[in-house]
């Protein structure tokens, strides 16, 4: 949405994100055909790794709450990187 796309960022940056943890708590049952709708909010943003608080919802309801790790890495060698600066600006919202 702030005009950072994956491609863009492999293209001019050579980096990418990679899910580095991920800590689920599975809280009710989700079925087949259920609407879901999955809600994520930035926690914080360091030098390489970005964490997010994720929510399962069904309607009011949530099914399962993570906290998910990406790291920043160089596409060439999949080696930790840091976040460009332009970037970091534009998630300071």
């Amino acid at each position: 949405a702030l005009g950072f796309e994956q491609t863009r960022l492999a293209g001019e940056f050579d980096i990418g994100f990679v899910v580095r943890s991920a800590a689920i708590e599975y809280l009710r049952p989700a079925r087949l055909d259920d609407l879901l709708t999955v809600v994520a909010e930035m926690q914080s943003v360091g030098a390489s790794v970005i964490v997010f608080r994720q929510s399962v919802m069904r309607g009011e309801e949530a099914v399962s709450e993570a906290v998910v790790r990406i790291a920043c890495v160089r596409i060439s060698s999949f080696r930790p990187a840091r976040i460009p600066r332009e970037l970091r600006a534009a998630l300071a919202y």
